[in-house]
């Protein structure tokens, strides 16, 4: 009539010493029924001992109908009733039978198949089963613990059960096995950047929390990879750096920001290194390694990162997780009484498994739906249960060595991996058995990796016992004639899509899919929806969608509609910036207009950045052809000369490489050794063509358009408006002994000009304007005589290298038409993406060309929107400098009907 169950093995010892000391206690216990799983401990026998000697105790073992499984469980009564004396031989009941499923369910991916449970439970509510008489268990928590709970909460469905967060999920446990991967990975950028995002991390003890997106940051800017040298030297470099930026605007501006306070930067990179110099030290294990000082280790991890601060401002559920997460560590140290041996490795893969486990209990029990994995539904009794998840793989699942325990280190009579697989067995078979009606549910994909998925062994048990027939993963196909017959006989059910299961016969899950049910299926116009009109943001969606269907621009389009002025009053642009909207107006307003920055992560770089190369190259070219000026044109390079250029250029690799900015060290070795043929090579070319042209190298890096610079700003007028400042820096300009000047501009990249197209057309349609406002620049110096421009492609032959114009007339003519244009379009607001033509190779021309850092930011039909848009007035200034007259395109694709007025292609 009383009845205890006891999870812990210190409550079943003491439970034992009240019934060995025959004190009153026991004698008013009635009838104990006692339900054993295959294995006890000795305390549990202990127990039973004592209650079968008094005769208050029963044992009830069960059997699952599956022979190979209740062998085990034959052998233990038999070993009970040697052990017990007065217990008696075992009483055995015919085995039932073994039990499957009722219905099978196929879904597109995991949470389509949720999303269809949810609706079985309210088909079976309707039906009147309650709530409470139903189930819903699974195998593997991720994806769906998650997903029920989250979909059950959303359609109003009340769920008991084990948390779907795991104590890994938790910030101290995320925090914790993060700390102490952290060593192995070599202290890498990227994973104390996912702590930092992830997880309240005290800076200092007793202190604040870091601010952690800031600090991933500035990793980025300072190229950390990982070491713990690299972050001294490259955060180091980064202050660096940050001094002379300071420096350099405080000259400019007539301020000197240091005098003003410290700066930010320059502190967050001081404290950033003293955070991981210090996290490199504690993160050493203790010496010698014991698992009680490991524990203790561990714990004082906890206690310095997730201190009062980080306590301060976590939720109540996290604290609690905090005290779990350190009981779960404080246990480790009895394995010392096991003499298992004990290390770093081991304690990850300890924390790894301890950890996964449920931080508590969602709910009250009985109220609602209980949702629980497999192993939870042991004793439970049901009207209808749902098994979700049966793909190949995880029903049975692959059983494992234990990683702390393994079975060749087991002594006799220890349960291994068999005993688990077993158990596995044993919680499917009891699932099945706890209710009347069976649901089992499977996945077509696995949208997270992604991949296909086939039916699971134990899900085809059910197939093959109602189909009559032995069935494979092929034969329930949606579409196959065996899953058309099976669909047919009512147990085998196929939701084909998300949009399927959405608009399919049945109630509706959630409100949210009513609302869509709605809008679907509405006559006339969504925008005309009472939803639509009663809720803003959904009404500008709709408006957006209806917009980019159509076949003009307007705002969704980058078509602002605002007026612009270029560069605002009395700004001075740089030629690059215009170049920039000549080649996509859109990617313009993004980098020039809203100033959006791309960071670029450290340990994604393969190879030198094109820009860093560049860079690279300029420096060493300037300060080497400064140190050794050629007045005389006839005059070569020595070997010694040589050999000093590519010293400075070695020097200058190895600055660059130590600043973290060449890549990966074995695709480096390649690069390095090609730049310096390239810049041995360019002497060879500075020789030929000082020698034919009769050229004397007059100024290097020769900036103008500052105001402490010799040269004014180049001012091109504007036909409506003000006219338009420019700056900027050349390269290198020579002068000839008749006087005339040449430009040169260093290319590093492959080249993407040839010298007819300059010929033909100077700007090359608004997309290389530098040279042209370079040559207007250096007329000063000319004083009236011919000036030429040329780009220097540092990687070509010497036939090819050099690619040029004259800087005249016709020139500067065509240079003010094309910015007059780009003025115009950027004085109206017109910034529309332009793609280009498509590719099957390299996808939308334009994008390719020009490498555009905001291609994940445009959609993938980006090319047949262009076209469909093609004849609107808003594109002629665009389509003028981007294509030549009368150039053949592509007929717009699409329906004639998308952009009808009243939205219904929206």
């Amino acid at each position: 009539r009383v009845a205890e169950y006891y999870d812990d093995e210190d409550q079943l010892l003491a439970a034992a010493r009240v019934a060995t000391s025959g004190g009153p206690a026991l004698d008013e216990v009635g009838t104990v029924l006692v339900f054993l799983p295959t294995s006890l401990s000795p305390g549990a026998r202990a127990l039973l001992r004592e209650l079968v000697a008094r005769d208050r105790g029963a044992i009830v073992l069960a059997t699952t109908g599956d022979p190979e499984i209740d062998t085990e469980v034959h052998a233990l009564a038999a070993e009970l009733a040697r052990q017990i004396p007065g217990l008696g031989a075992p009483h055995v009941r015919p085995a039932p039978s073994l039990p499957i499923g009722d219905r099978i369910i196929s879904a597109p991916d995991a949470d389509e198949e949720v999303r269809g449970v949810v609706r079985e439970v309210f088909d079976a509510l309707e039906h009147g089963t309650p709530l409470h008489r139903m189930a819903i268990t699974f195998r593997a928590a991720v994806p769906y613990a998650r997903l029920l709970h989250e979909q059950l909460a959303a359609a109003g469905i009340p769920a008991h059960g084990p948390s779907p967060r795991r104590l890994s999920d938790t910030a101290p446990g995320r925090l914790l096995l993060g700390l102490l991967a952290l060593p192995d990975r070599d202290l890498r950028r990227d994973s104390l950047a996912e702590l930092f995002a992830s997880t309240p991390i005290v800076e200092t003890p007793g202190g604040h929390t870091i601010p952690g997106p800031l600090w991933d940051r500035l990793s980025c800017e300072a190229n950390v990879v990982a070491g713990l040298d690299q972050w001294a030297t490259r955060l180091a470099h980064r202050a660096d750096e940050r001094r002379v930026e300071v420096e350099r605007r405080a000259r400019h501006d007539g301020v000197l920001f240091a005098d003003t306070g410290t700066d930010p930067i320059l502190e967050h990179c001081a404290r950033l290194d003293a955070f991981v110099t210090d996290l490199a030290a504690r993160l050493a294990p203790p010496q010698p390694s014991s698992w009680t000082a490991l524990a203790e280790w561990a714990e004082g991890l906890l206690a310095r990162y997730f201190g009062p601060s980080a306590q301060a401002h976590a939720p109540d559920a996290e604290l609690v997780a905090l005290e779990k997460v350190r009981g779960v560590v404080r246990g480790l140290a009895v394995l010392d009484e096991l003499a298992a041996p004990a290390s770093v490795a081991a304690l990850r893969r300890a924390l790894d498994e301890q950890l996964d486990v449920a931080v508590g209990h969602v709910g009250v029990f009985g109220d609602g739906v209980m949702v629980a994995p497999l192993g939870a539904l042991l004793g439970t009794d049901h009207e209808r249960v749902f098994v979700l998840g049966l793909h190949e793989g995880a029903f049975p699942p692959a059983v494992r060595d234990d990683p702390l325990l393994p079975d060749r280190d087991r002594p006799d009579g220890m349960p291994g991996r068999s005993a688990r697989a077993n158990r596995e067995r044993t919680d499917w078979l009891t699932a099945l058995a706890s209710a009347r009606i069976r649901t089992l549910s499977v996945p077509r994909a696995d949208a997270r990796a992604p991949r296909g998925t086939r039916p699971a062994a134990w899900l085809l048990e059910t197939a093959s016992a109602r189909a009559g027939d032995h069935l494979g993963a092929g034969d329930l196909e949606p579409g196959t004639p065996t899953a058309r017959d099976a669909a047919a006989s009512g147990w085998y059910r196929v939701i084909p899509s998300f949009a399927a299961g959405l608009t399919g016969a049945g109630v509706a899950a959630t409100l949210q899919e009513l609302d869509v049910r709605s809008l679907v299926s509405a006559p006339g116009s969504m925008l005309r929806h009472p939803l639509v009109r009663g809720d803003a943001r959904l009404a500008a969606g709709m408006r957006a969608q209806r917009s980019r269907a159509g076949r003009t621009l307007d705002a969704w389009d980058g078509n602002l509609g605002t007026s612009l002025a270029l560069g605002g009053s009395g700004a001075r642009l740089s030629p690059s910036a215009l170049e920039a909207w000549a080649g996509c107006p859109f990617r313009y307003l993004l980098a020039q207009v809203l100033r959006v920055g791309r960071v670029q992560r450290p340990e994604t770089r393969d190879r030198v950045d094109p820009r860093v190369r560049g860079t690279l190259v300029h420096d060493v070219l300037e300060a080497f052809l400064r140190a050794h000026p050629r007045p005389d044109p006839e005059e070569g390079w020595s070997d010694a000369e040589r050999a000093m250029l590519r010293q400075l250029a070695e020097e200058r690799c190895d600055e660059a490489e130590a600043a973290g900015l060449t890549g990966r060290a074995l695709l480096w070795a390649i690069d390095r050794p090609r730049l310096l043929r390239e810049l041995d090579s360019l002497l060879d070319l500075d020789e030929k063509l000082r020698a034919e042209h009769a050229l004397v190298p007059e100024a290097f890096e020769l900036s103008f358009g500052n105001d402490d610079d010799h040269l004014p700003p180049v001012t091109v007028p504007l036909a409506d408006g003000a006219p338009v400042h420019f700056r900027g820096r050349i390269d290198r300009v020579d002068r000839g002994l008749d006087g005339r000047i040449h430009v040169f501009d260093y290319k590093t990249g492959r080249p993407d000009v040839t010298h007819a197209e300059l010929v033909e057309d100077p700007v090359l349609q608004g997309r290389k304007l530098q040279l042209a406002i370079y040559g207007l620049a250096v007329r000063p110096l000319a004083a009236g005589a011919p000036v030429e421009a040329s780009y220097w492609f540092t990687r070509e032959a010497p036939e090819d290298a050099i690619v040029g114009f004259p800087v005249d007339a016709d020139a500067e003519a065509r240079l003010i038409d094309v910015i007059g244009v780009i003025g115009e379009g950027v004085a109206s607001g017109s910034f529309p993406a332009y793609p280009g033509k498509d590719d099957y190779w390299t996808g939308p021309s334009r994008c390719y060309e020009v490498h555009c850092d905001y291609t994940r930011l445009c959609p993938a039909d980006r090319v047949r929107r262009f076209e469909r848009r093609r004849g609107d007035p808003a594109l002629a200034g665009l389509l003028s400098l981007v294509e030549e007259p009368g150039a053949d395109t592509p007929d717009a694709p699409g329906d004639d009907s998308a952009g009808d007025a009243d939205g219904g292609g929206a």
